[in-house]
């Protein structure tokens, strides 16, 4: 079965508590001196998702969001994109 999902959007399970969660992987390019403020953002929103570095010289993150919680962490974003650069990858990392 293939998968059709642009790669940019992958699935990966990790594990909350003992129920793994399917989460939804997205990869960002921000500035690379942002990702600390990014990170302290999206932490303040407890569960919704994880932001991990991929590689800090470019700015490319990524953000792992808890399944229901796609719509908030867009609408998070969109508000970041008024103060910082934050643009969606669309190759695989």
């Amino acid at each position: 079965m293939t998968d059709h999902r642009p790669l940019a959007y992958t699935y990966t399970k990790i594990f909350s508590g003992q129920f793994p969660v399917e989460t939804i992987k997205r990869y960002y390019k921000i500035d690379g001196k942002e990702i600390c403020f990014v990170k302290s953002i999206l932490e303040a929103y407890d569960g919704m998702a994880v932001l991990r570095t991929v590689d800090p010289k470019e700015g490319i993150i990524e953000i792992s969001i808890i399944p229901g919680c796609e719509e908030d962490i867009r609408s998070i974003l969109n508000d970041l994109k008024n103060h910082i650069s934050i643009d969606l990858i669309k190759g695989n990392i």
